[in-house]
């Protein structure tokens, strides 16, 4: 990942590679199927353009066309690694939204949610996804109905979620436009 951003980057940002020294620490579990990978891209694609960026002058934050940017690169980047399934992690991960997709659509929905604190527990499960997806093919041959009616009650979980996420941030915008003041 560092390799190919890295040029990637240097080549599409003109980017003036010159000596230099790279510090990485993380609390987010590795290969835990919680993003790890895509957060790495996100922040290594962050930081080269970043670098490019200040080689050109000043730089202090990154537009909203610069994090789809980053997104992108972090897409390029995870499509070539092995077991990658899924090319919306690297917008969440840059952009800090919620996304509503299914599978079989060909779109998803992002919400703009007001900031969240969101436990996520490591439960030292490491698993390979096409195993995963291998053991649910069986399970779905073996036992259509139950996988069927699984499957209905994730879904209409996964929707009921969604809603009470789009309320909270319509609440929150109602709530914002209420304290502006008119003159």
């Amino acid at each position: 990942m560092f390799i190919y951003l890295l040029i990637c980057i240097a080549h599409n940002e003109e980017l003036d590679i010159k000596p230099f020294h790279v510090y990485l620490s993380t609390e987010l579990a590795i290969c835990a199927n919680l993003g790890s990978s895509s957060s790495f891209a996100v922040c290594l694609a962050a930081c080269f353009l970043h670098w490019a960026r200040l080689q050109k002058g000043d730089h202090d934050e990154f537009d909203v066309d610069d994090l789809d940017k980053i997104a992108n690169y972090a897409i390029d980047c995870e499509e070539i690694l092995p077991n990658y399934m899924f090319g919306l992690d690297p917008f969440v991960c840059t952009h800090g939204l919620i996304t509503r997709s299914q599978y079989g659509e060909n779109s998803s929905a992002f919400i703009d949610v007001p900031r969240l604190r969101i436990l996520l527990i490591d439960s030292k499960i490491r698993e390979n996804k096409h195993e995963q997806m291998k053991r649910l093919a069986e399970l779905k041959y073996g036992y259509p109905t139950v996988i069927k009616d699984i499957f209905n009650k994730i879904d209409n979980l996964s929707k009921t979620t969604y809603r009470a996420l789009d309320e909270i941030r319509r609440g929150y915008e109602d709530e914002m436009a209420s304290k502006k003041i008119f003159v």
